[in-house]
C-alpha cells in the first residue's frame, strides 16, 4: 500500500482507516520494526542517550514487530 496521491483530499476518518489497516498488516509491522531499529541505533549515538525511551522502544520492537525489528536491530549492531 502506498500513500495515495489524493491523501490531502481524504477525510480524517478515511486517513485513519487506511493508517490502521497498514499498521495491522505485515507491511506495517515490517515498516515499524525497521523504523524502531533504525531510531534506536541513532538514539544510542546521541551525546545524552535517553535510555528509558530506548528501552521502551526495544520492548515495542521485540514484542510487537518481530521478526522484522530483530532483523534490522541485528543488522545495525553488526555494521
Amino acid at each position: 500500500m502506498a500513500k495515495p496521491s489524493n491523501w490531502n483530499q481524504l477525510s480524517d476518518e478515511e486517513k485513519y482507516s487506511m493508517a490502521t489497516d497498514l499498521v495491522d498488516s505485515m507491511r506495517g509491522h515490517y515498516i515499524l520494526g525497521q523504523a524502531l531499529a533504525k531510531a534506536i541505533a541513532v538514539m544510542r549515538e546521541a551525546e545524552y542517550p535517553e535510555h528509558s525511551n530506548i528501552q521502551d522502544m526495544e520492548m515495542l520492537g521485540e514484542a510487537l514487530f518481530n521478526p522484522y525489528y530483530t532483523m534490522y536491530a541485528k543488522t545495525d549492531t553488526e555494521e
